[in-house]
């Protein structure tokens, strides 16, 4: 958060509840409305983070993606690759009920989750 206080000083803000128009109240009044605009400012969009969400559904041998766009991938814990798939609608589907049981990385949206089967 950034406040450009541009020579501003102020000694209370309890005074401008008083209503005493002098410049001190004043210039406490503008510190105050400039805090409230920060407080009230949402983040930059580009700073959030997306939610990939894994769903494995052991009895049918499936898992699905959720969150994603473009290729999602599934690689051995040694690192090779096994599956890949296109996001359509933010999902993606995999088969995995041939795997063997063991840990798996996934790749989504240039991030890495582990996950075991």
């Amino acid at each position: 958060m950034e406040l450009a206080l541009n020579g501003l000083q102020a000694y209370s803000f309890s005074s401008i509840l008083e209503g005493s128009p002098n410049e001190i109240n004043k210039t406490a009044l503008t510190l105050l409305e400039q805090f409230q605009h920060l407080a009230n400012e949402k983040p930059p969009q580009e700073n959030s983070k997306k939610m990939v969400e894994m769903v494995i559904d052991e009895k049918a041998g499936t898992m699905v993606v959720n969150g994603v766009q473009g290729p999602v991938k599934i690689f051995s814990h040694s690192r090779k690759l096994l599956l890949i798939r296109t996001a359509e609608n933010n999902q993606a589907h995999f088969k995995i009920g041939h795997l063997k049981k063991g840990r798996y990385l996934l790749e989504a949206e240039h991030q890495f989750f582990e996950f075991v089967r």
